[in-house]
């Protein structure tokens, strides 16, 4: 695990390696980056020297490989740590204040929308959820609402594209023949573009 920057020739330009599992990290507005250390159960801010400036747990601290996946910034300079097997999503601030939560079964991804509200997904099973400021949903998907999509077994990432549009990955445990690994689809969840390529990949997280 850790952090690796590298420059546009593929240089590497910073490496900071730990003992521990790095799923996600993030760069900061002052420029440094945040990164998970899964199994310490904290967040970490790093220079673009290596130097560790500070840490703050997360309250999922203790899960070990199950403590948190992806961490997003807000726009209010917030942090969103899906805390996954703990089936939430919660928002810190930067000095590691715990803000709130939102409840969803291993919630994978998150990242606030424009409009205030924010856009979460659920590994297992898996979903898609857009949700308003306190908790209320205001938009779901789930494979039942993909008819024409082969093997939807876990979602991932989820980002909310300019269009209007939501670009969804799907991870699965196999390979299989035309299934699909990431797909983007309308408000209205008619898909626009799928790419299956699961005889050469076998998830996309």
């Amino acid at each position: 695990g850790g952090v690796r920057i590298v420059n546009k020739e593929k240089e590497i330009v910073m490496d900071h390696q730990i003992d521990d599992e790095v799923m996600s990290c993030l760069l900061l507005p002052n420029g440094n980056i945040l990164f998970t250390e899964t199994h310490a159960g904290k967040l970490t801010e790093l220079t673009r020297t290596g130097k560790i400036i500070r840490s703050f747990d997360v309250l999922a601290k203790g899960m070990g490989h199950k403590t948190v996946r992806f961490i997003r910034m807000t726009p209010e300079n917030t942090i969103l740590a899906a805390e996954c097997y703990s089936h939430v999503l919660r928002e810190y601030t930067l000095e590691g204040k715990f803000i709130r939560e939102f409840v969803l079964n291993m919630a994978y991804c998150a990242t606030r929308l424009e409009n205030g509200n924010t856009l979460i997904s659920g590994y297992n099973p898996p979903q898609i959820v857009e949700v308003d400021s306190k908790g209320e949903r205001v938009w779901e998907l789930s494979p039942k609402d993909l008819p024409k999509l082969r093997g939807l077994k876990n979602f991932c990432e989820a980002h909310r594209l300019p269009n209007g549009n939501t670009l969804v990955t799907n991870s699965i445990r196999e390979f299989g023949k035309n299934n699909t690994v990431i797909f983007e689809v309308t408000p209205d969840k008619n898909v626009v573009w799928q790419l299956q390529d699961s005889e050469r990949i076998k998830g996309i997280t």
